[in-house]
């Protein structure tokens, strides 16, 4: 099932609040794309899907699966 667009939005403003605290203390130093950033980036996007599995249980929603995912 693919994802949809509002799904896409709500799951990237989730990520980026669970990211910001993290990334605020980072040392940027031109390395915008290192594979530290990257991680930060991934975790907060996989805790951020998992959050809305779980709101979609206790909704009796079925569960959607993330474009990406297997």
């Amino acid at each position: 099932m693919p994802m949809d667009e509002g799904r896409k939005r709500v799951i990237g403003i989730m990520a980026a609040v669970m990211a910001a605290p993290r990334l605020k203390d980072w040392n940027w130093d031109g390395r915008a794309g290192a594979p530290a950033c990257e991680s930060i980036a991934i975790t907060a996007i996989g805790a951020a899907e998992r959050i809305l599995e779980i709101i979609d249980q206790r909704q009796g929603r079925p569960m959607s699966r993330a474009a990406g995912s297997r």
